[in-house]
């Protein structure tokens, strides 16, 4: 069966004989492709003058972009308070002893704030432990600490309509650790931000 085809370096017609299929001769300056194959439904030309004859339906307002990202971007480093308060999965036998939690300023906890703390973070600790371990509680604003923390988990154990915030676990490396003073982990409480943990660091050192 005869198939015209094109020289891609001239505009010369040729001719060769196959059988079907893809059928190519190739020379110095000359690709050969089947005009079965050369040939597109629709011209470049076509497309081309098509899509220059479709408008925007809305221009593009570049503002209207810039806000978008910029709220993209807000919304991504939002804490919205961590995570709130829920003593439903919390052993009885560690809530009844709440009493004993958060009621010195020692920064060492006690294994009644410990144990408190391991359900508390479960899903976070990733093989870490808060026992014997040395822990900051930093709320970004008004009274803050151990005590201010264990308070607040005891007014919500009483009534359930209190606010309560579990807050964001940062679990320190070796050379954080170092730097903060010597605090193995710290809880961020009633932020509305996700701090980044340098910043938690120099919040422990002072």
């Amino acid at each position: 069966m005869d198939n015209n085809c094109f020289y891609n370096m001239k505009e010369r017609s040729c001719k060769l004989r196959s059988e079907g299929g893809f059928n190519e001769s190739r020379g110095a300056n000359n690709i050969c492709i089947s005009s079965s194959y050369a040939k597109p439904a629709i011209s470049y030309k076509t497309n081309r003058d098509l899509f220059k004859s479709i408008p925007l339906s809305k221009p593009i307002n570049y503002k209207s972009m810039r806000y978008s990202v910029l709220i993209i971007m807000l919304l991504t480093y939002m804490n919205l308070f961590g995570q709130l308060c829920d003593h439903n999965n919390m052993p009885k036998d560690i809530l009844n002893q709440l009493d004993k939690m958060g009621v010195d300023g020692v920064l060492l906890l006690n294994n009644h704030e410990s144990a408190f703390l391991n359900v508390i973070f479960k899903d976070s600790l990733d093989g870490f432990d808060f026992t014997n371990k040395k822990v900051g509680f930093i709320k970004i604003s008004g009274d803050r600490g151990k005590a201010n923390y264990f308070e607040m988990q005891k007014k919500y154990f009483a009534d359930k309509s209190q606010s309560c915030d579990n807050g964001t676990l940062y679990i320190l490396n070796a050379t954080q650790k170092k730097e903060s003073g010597g605090y193995d982990a710290a809880i961020v409480y009633w932020s509305k931000f996700l701090l980044p943990v340098d910043k938690v660091v120099k919040k422990l050192k002072k």
